[in-house]
Formats: C-alpha cells, structure tokens, sequence
C-alpha cells in the first residue's frame, strides 16, 4: 500500500504553553491559536497555533517532568515530530511498520475529538505522529 499522509502539525515542547503563546503573538504575530487541550494519557497539555496552508505549530507542555516528553525538555529539545493526518489509519500504521517504521505509543486523543492517534520512529530515528482524520 502506498502511504498517503497530509502534513498537520510540527511538535514543539513547551515549559509552559501560555508563556509561549505571547511570544509567538509578540515576536511573529501569530495569533490563531487553538483552546488549550489535557491529553491524560501522554501526560501533557497541547494548543495548536495556525502557521497557514492548514499547518499549525502543536505547543506541548509536560504535566509530569518525569514523563517521555518532560525528560525531553529536560534535555532542552524544542522540535521532536512532525504529525501526519491520514484517511486510513489502520492501513497507514501496517504500511509504515511493513516498510521499517516501528511503533512507540497509540492512543485516543482528546485534541482530535477521541481520534486514534500514534506516534512512530521511522528508520532513521525521526519521530512522527499518524492522526485518523
């Protein structure tokens, strides 16, 4: 199968998603931002700033420092994925997997009205996340 994926976001770690947000309105002026959403199961808050063309910044802020995502803003990484939205979310996983993807977490989240989500390692180590649309 061929994957077909639509870029959505670039996610970004945060210490703190309000702080950020007045910088990104002050400095660069982007001011369409999403309401702040809790994801339980990854420990962390998200907020969704639109960069244009249907892109958008994903702001994200640990709620546990021991958490995967807190353990990387301890260690000072800002950009870690790129999120992918895909029409077939099953089909899209297998196909990455088959073509050496391996996969780290899958999960509902409520920023995607309780959509399965996942996020992978591709082949070369970069991290990405597949969004059922």
């Amino acid at each position: 199968m061929e994957v077909k994926l639509e870029i959505h976001h670039i996610g970004c770690v945060v210490s703190n998603i309000e702080e950020t947000l007045k910088s990104y309105k002050t400095t660069l002026g982007f001011s369409e931002a999403s309401e702040v959403f809790n994801i339980s199961s990854q420990k962390v808050k998200v907020c969704f700033v639109h960069l244009g063309n249907g892109t958008y910044m994903e702001f994200v802020e640990p709620l546990d420092l021991s958490s995967a995502v807190g353990k990387l803003l301890k260690k000072r990484f800002s950009y870690y994925h790129i999120g992918y939205k895909t029409l077939n979310f099953n089909k899209t996983i297998e196909a990455l997997i088959d073509k050496g993807a391996r996969i780290i977490t899958r999960f509902k989240s409520e920023a995607f009205e309780n959509k399965e989500c996942a996020f992978l390692f591709t082949e070369e180590l970069h991290m990405i996340e597949i969004i059922e649309i």
